[in-house]
């Protein structure tokens, strides 16, 4: 069934979406930048490593952070399960989870969200597509109603138009019936293929945590290293990775500025 949704309900139909999604969720927008609201709901999903989030943005082949910038960048690489890939001729937005799409033309952008007025087709999946999972009409069924079509449209983005760059997948011990969460591994990281440059350039002061350019010879701000030149010891013990800005513990110093785990 299918059903026009105005701007506001773009806005709470996506919210729900996040929430609601049990073992898939689909993003596909050319420029995304997360209205508060996104984070908050996204949030609460991101150590969930039963769902699988599928990210696709688009456009600004030379400058990609206008499309996609750093901050929810990063914010999308600490999900346990994801993948996020990237278009250059994405122009659709479509949303997805395992009950129903949103074929838009609202991107996932703050902007868009506050202040253009869109619409969009929500499409709720068919029964036997909810048996089938949210990608197995694909190879039993016929796409011959709306929200198959939708469906194929969208995995032929994911799978025939788009390249990932990142993606990170969970790790269990066990079988299907009796599993148990290890961990979850990086499988793919492509930002300098893809020159995601800012993710580079941005750092963090190692004793302050404050946002710094990144450059592992001077992993201080000016007010920081002033206070660490006064003795100069490369291995006091600071507080921040300079890479990420998570706590270190003591792990970090002018010697070695980032935690181990991030050094790639």
């Amino acid at each position: 069934m299918a059903e026009l949704i105005n701007r506001f309900k773009i806005h709470d139909k996506l919210i729900s979406m996040i929430n609601e999604a049990k073992s898939q969720l689909i993003l596909i927008s050319p420029y995304i930048k997360l209205h508060d609201s996104y984070i908050k709901a996204l949030q609460k999903r991101a150590n969930d490593d039963e769902l699988e989030v599928i990210i696709v943005f688009g456009k600004n082949k030379e400058n990609k952070l206008k499309s996609l910038s750093n901050e929810d960048f990063m914010f999308f690489k600490q999900f346990k399960n994801i993948t996020i890939k990237y278009c250059e001729w994405l122009h659709a937005k479509i949303y997805a989870n395992d009950s129903y799409s949103l074929m838009t033309s609202m991107n996932l952008h703050s902007f868009s969200a506050e202040n253009n007025i869109e619409s969009g087709i929500l499409c709720k999946f068919s029964f036997l597509k909810d048996i089938a999972g949210l990608g197995g009409v694909l190879t039993g069924l016929s796409t011959d109603t709306l929200d198959q079509q939708i469906c194929a449209f969208s995995y032929d983005i994911i799978d025939k138009y788009s390249k990932t760059i990142f993606e990170r997948k969970p790790i269990y011990e066990g079988n299907f019936f009796n599993k148990r969460f290890l961990r979850s591994d990086i499988t793919i990281d492509c930002n300098n293929n893809y020159e995601i440059i800012e993710a580079i350039k941005s750092g963090y002061c190692i004793r302050t945590g404050s946002k710094i350019p990144f450059d592992i010879k001077k992993p201080y701000c000016v007010e920081a290293y002033k206070s660490w030149a006064k003795y100069g010891n490369p291995d006091y013990k600071e507080k921040y990775c300079h890479c990420t800005g998570e706590a270190s513990n003591g792990d970090t110093s002018f010697a070695k500025p980032v935690l181990k785990k991030n050094l790639r």
